[in-house]
C-alpha cells in the first residue's frame, strides 16, 4: 500500500505491516477502524504520526506534556558511545522522552526529561536490549524547564 506520510507531505510504501497485541505480531493485509497496526521504519515516525491514502486526512497533533522529572544518563561503557548516541537519538525521534542538553560544556551526558518514571525504564530497557547499552540515571533535583531563548533552563 502505498501512503502519504502527514507531517513530511512524502509517500512510503508500507510492507509487512503488523497487527500489535500484547507480544503477539501478526502480519496484516487489512486493518479496520480502532486496530493498532505497527510500522517498522526507523527514523520516519514519531508518536502519533499519521498516514493516508486518498484524500489528505489530517489530526490534532497529541498534547504535549510538561516533563517533571529529570536525569543524566550515563553510559557505564565507553567503548559503546556510537550505539549509546544512536540510541538516544532514535527513542528521543520515537518520543521515548525529551533530550536535554547542559549549558555547562563539560557535562556531556544527555539529560533525560519525562512526565513519569517508567518512560525512564522504558529508556534504559531499549537502550540495553536493542544497542547493547547498559546504562545509569543520575536523577536531578529540578521540577520545571523553562524555555529562553532556545535554551531549557532547570528550576
Amino acid at each position: 500500500m502505498v501512503v502519504t506520510h502527514v507531517r513530511t507531505g512524502k509517500t512510503m510504501r508500507l510492507s509487512h505491516p503488523q497487527k500489535l497485541f500484547a507480544q503477539d505480531r501478526e502480519t496484516v493485509e487489512i486493518a479496520y477502524a480502532g486496530d493498532v497496526v505497527g510500522l517498522n521504519n526507523p527514523g520516519s515516525f514519531v508518536i502519533g504520526d499519521p498516514v493516508y491514502s486518498g484524500a489528505k486526512l489530517q489530526y490534532p497533533d497529541i498534547p504535549s506534556f510538561s516533563p517533571e522529572l529529570f536525569a543524566f544518563l550515563k553510559n557505564t561503557d565507553p567503548t559503546k558511545y556510537k550505539n549509546f548516541n544512536e540510541g538516544v537519538s532514535e527513542l528521543q525521534e520515537e518520543g521515548a522522552v525529551q533530550i536535554l542538553n547542559s549549558t555547562d560544556e563539560s557535562k556531556r551526558d544527555p539529560i533525560l526529561a519525562a512526565v513519569g518514571q517508567l518512560q525512564f525504564e522504558v529508556v534504559q530497557f531499549r537502550l540495553a536490549q536493542e544497542y547493547g547499552v547498559e546504562t545509569r540515571l543520575e536523577v536531578l533535583p529540578y521540577s520545571v524547564c523553562a524555555q529562553i531563548l532556545g535554551f531549557c533552563h532547570l528550576y
